[in-house]
């Protein structure tokens, strides 16, 4: 995939940007998740949806963080 180097920066500079707020500030929860391909995604782009989460699926995602989990967690949800 073109771009993916700078792709792979971002997203590791997001999460420790997550950790460390995790760290230095306790008084609010802070999560990530990271959904790779989703599936809505791929259909508007008109690539191979193979490869793809339902969006409904990363929400859950989403929801059990929410209700679930301690500050600084770091959630890959992916199609198995």
């Amino acid at each position: 995939m073109k771009d993916a180097g700078i792709v792979t920066v971002v997203n590791s500079a997001v999460k420790g940007a997550v950790k460390a707020s995790a760290v230095e500030n306790d008084s609010i929860r802070i999560n990530m998740v990271s959904p790779g391909w989703v599936t809505e995604t791929l259909v508007i782009m008109n690539m191979d949806t193979a490869p793809g989460l339902p969006a409904k699926e990363v929400a859950k995602t989403y929801v059990e963080l929410i209700t679930n989990s301690t500050s600084g967690e770091i959630v890959v949800a992916m199609k198995s």
